[in-house]
């Protein structure tokens, strides 16, 4: 597989997600677009971490880089480059990982003989705010990464 074919499937693979990620929105679906979304996040910070050298190892064991542990991957990188952007992304992140985790352990979990933190209808509206934030997080994230990469093709030697 040449490089453009493997360029066009990531390609592919993204157009698909977020298509996914509105038509889950917009049919009431809101954790299966977070799923999506913490897949291009992570997807995203491996690129970079692995395309920076942050990370490096089989590929197997790269593939399971934690999300959290990709975040402080990118974390690591803009502190050692003094990447304000980066480092405000990573947080953004980070914010939005932990928002997701709370959220999705609330969705039933409580102490014996209690109620869930919040009621179905309040989790459901959380869970809709949290990918439409995860959506804005992830195309941030895209971005400065797509400026990374061409910032780095023009300072490569020809």
């Amino acid at each position: 597989m040449t490089e453009h074919q493997k360029n066009k499937g990531k390609g592919d693979a993204y157009k698909d997600a977020f298509e996914r990620i509105k038509s889950s929105l917009e049919q009431g679906f809101p954790l299966e677009a977070i799923c999506l979304i913490e897949s291009i996040m992570s997807d995203q910070l491996l690129s970079h971490a692995v395309g920076t050298g942050t990370l490096e190892g089989p590929q197997e064991k790269l593939l399971k880089t934690s999300f959290w542990q990709l975040i402080e991957a990118l974390k690591t990188w803009a502190n050692k480059h003094s990447s304000s952007e980066a480092v405000i992304i990573a947080e953004d992140l980070h914010q939005w990982r932990a928002h997701r985790n709370s959220l999705v352990h609330s969705a039933v979990k409580a102490l014996p003989a209690q109620a869930p933190k919040l009621p179905p209808e309040g989790f459901w509206k959380e869970a809709g705010e949290a990918a439409n934030q995860g959506v804005t997080v992830a195309r941030k994230l895209l971005k400065w990464h797509r400026a990374q990469i061409e910032a780095s093709k023009r300072s490569a030697p020809s």
